[in-house]
């Protein structure tokens, strides 16, 4: 079949993207629920609220008003979230955590995690209750928790799309932009394609 020239370039320029796109995929890490930043913005370098700070843990009025966020803006029931908050640390870059059973390192792009079977929130340092952007992760995380009381995923990764869509609408009633990477997060919200017998 013969194609114009133009047309020619378009569709090699769209192969490669699609491979691109495939390939960046098959190279994301496994951590199903754990956050690494789709931005830059939770780590400001030079912001006083951040620089030397030894955080108390997120007070519960804070985390029930997310909870009751949470509620607003979605269909789900949060009786049980307020009824019994997920649990809250602390946790700093090469500090190791347990995760979904096993050891995970905490890396330097990580912003938080949240482990399903212990219904426990990870919440990386540098954290400041009076920054909206770092309340947004936690938002985030709680979200998650939210998501599994209420219904089955087929996948944990489908449930980051929802959460960062959440946690969007969150900053853009503070006026805040996310600027997040909505491509890396998409690819980030997909099943993984289980290899074919």
């Amino acid at each position: 079949m013969h194609r114009p020239k133009g047309l020619t370039r378009h569709w090699l320029a769209a192969q490669f993207a699609v491979a691109l796109i495939v390939a960046l995929h098959a190279a994301l890490p496994a951590l199903a629920r754990v956050e690494i930043a789709a931005d830059d913005t939770s780590r400001r370098p030079g912001n006083a609220a951040h620089s030397g700070h030894n955080p108390d843990l997120p007070d519960p009025e804070l985390v029930d008003s997310l909870i009751i966020w949470i509620g607003k803006n979605t269909d789900y029931n949060i009786a049980a979230a307020r009824a019994d908050p997920p649990r809250l640390s602390f946790s700093n870059v090469g500090e190791v955590i347990v995760y979904e059973g096993r050891s995970v390192m905490v890396a330097d792009d990580l912003r938080g995690a949240y482990d399903l079977p212990g219904r426990h929130i990870y919440l990386v340092l540098p954290w400041y209750s009076g920054d909206p952007l770092d309340v947004a992760r936690l938002l985030h995380e709680i979200a998650h928790d939210v998501q599994y009381s209420n219904r089955p995923w087929p996948c944990p990764a489908r449930a980051e799309w929802e959460a960062y869509k959440l946690q969007e609408a969150w900053l853009a009633e503070r006026g805040i932009p996310a600027d997040f990477n909505w491509i890396w997060i998409h690819l980030r919200s997909r099943c993984r394609a289980r290899p074919h017998p």
